[in-house]
């Protein structure tokens, strides 16, 4: 087990995964020498729904929970809300990658959390399992009801 693990949630951003591998890589060298690892994780929803989650400025005096970098960029925040309303997949790949490199270029540490998940279901609901390798979403592609109880 590696003394820094550090995970990156990734959507459409080819271009900018080499920049982010260095600048981590040489961030954990100065941090702990050669005990870490960096896991690329992609994100598979249709949408960067990531994005809104982990990068939305606090509101109305409220913190967002999800964004432990505290970084509040209202261009940041513009460009990702450009992305979710636009209706042609090119331009939103495109508002993403600026996004990415925005937050690449510029936002001063990178906060990943493990969103906290419970799922409740019916006694007689079968395998239903939340999925350990993105945010840990329900799976269902395997469940079925038990007759017995």
């Amino acid at each position: 087990m590696k003394s820094l693990s550090i995970v990156v949630p990734c959507y459409n951003e080819e271009e900018c995964l080499g920049t982010l591998h260095e600048r981590l890589s040489a961030a954990a060298l100065t941090t702990v020498g050669d005990d870490y690892e960096i896991v690329l994780l992609y994100w598979v929803a249709p949408g960067a729904e990531i994005f809104r989650i982990s990068w939305k400025p606090d509101q109305n005096g409220e913190p967002n929970r999800f964004n432990p970098s505290r970084f509040q960029d209202s261009a940041l925040w513009e460009v990702i809300q450009r992305a979710e309303q636009d209706f042609s997949s090119a331009e939103r790949a495109g508002l993403y990658q600026q996004a990415e490199w925005k937050i690449v270029d510029e936002a001063p540490v990178i906060g990943f959390t493990v969103l906290d998940v419970t799922l409740a279901t019916s006694p007689n609901l079968k395998d239903v399992w939340l999925d350990h390798g993105s945010v840990g979403e329900p799976v269902f592609y395997d469940a079925h009801f038990d007759e017995r109880k």
